[in-house]
């Protein structure tokens, strides 16, 4: 278990951990919930909003914070949501428990994100009659996934630099084969390596406006 992880705050208040075995944060400085509701909510879930049934798959839940603003986004939207999370290096209880998330999303419970880190892993929760939600302790190469499934990926895993074998041709190959006609793939990475691969195993791939501190990220389709 990583035991090298340092709070730290960004940029909006909203806090990040430092992960000093991998030398990276979780989150961008510039602000951890500013970049999540780019890129995974704006991006991402906001181009589905016309879907009743909206299927997710996050790589690296991290801490949670994409769920809380999926789940915030879905209070307005009401669309049925399920949403799974994969997750090698789970935070500890010490950890979870300083995410101060909550401030910005007065609307739902301090104690969601908290409920959500408690849970137990594999087992499917209702958070609502719109919301289920489940987490697996998992390393994705030894995930097996339902073909045909899912209309949204939120890939938030460590960098290329730091976990490259989370970035490559196969794993895209077997998140395409996962993917309903039209899902969205969206990331925080525009690395010419990274956006070669999704388009070789079919999506296709554009560069849209980032966040605060980001010039560009990636958005693929699977069409």
């Amino acid at each position: 278990m990583n035991k090298t992880r340092e709070l730290h705050f960004t940029e909006d208040g909203s806090v990040t951990f430092f992960d000093a075995e991998k030398g990276e944060n979780f989150h961008s400085h510039h602000g951890a919930i500013n970049e999540s509701q780019h890129i995974f909510i704006n991006a991402g879930l906001g181009q589905l909003q016309q879907e009743k049934q909206v299927t997710i798959l996050e790589i690296g839940w991290g801490t949670g914070l994409n769920t809380l603003l999926t789940y915030q986004h879905n209070l307005h939207f009401q669309q049925t949501i399920q949403y799974h999370a994969i997750e090698m290096h789970p935070l500890l209880p010490k950890e979870f428990l300083q995410l101060n998330y909550f401030r910005s999303t007065p609307e739902i419970p301090a104690s969601f994100l908290q409920n959500l880190h408690e849970a137990n892993w594999n087992t499917e929760i209702k958070v609502d009659s719109n919301f289920l939600f489940i987490k697996y302790l998992a390393d994705f190469n030894n995930v097996t996934l339902q073909s045909n499934f899912y209309s949204l990926i939120y890939f938030d895993a460590f960098s290329p630099e730091t976990q490259p074998e989370l970035w490559t041709k196969e794993v895209f190959q077997k998140i395409y084969k996962s993917c309903k006609p039209k899902a969205i793939f969206v990331t925080y990475s525009v690395k010419g390596n990274v956006r070669r691969a999704l388009k070789e195993v079919g999506f296709k791939v554009e560069k849209i406006p980032g966040p605060k501190g980001k010039r560009e990220i990636t958005r693929a389709t699977k069409e």
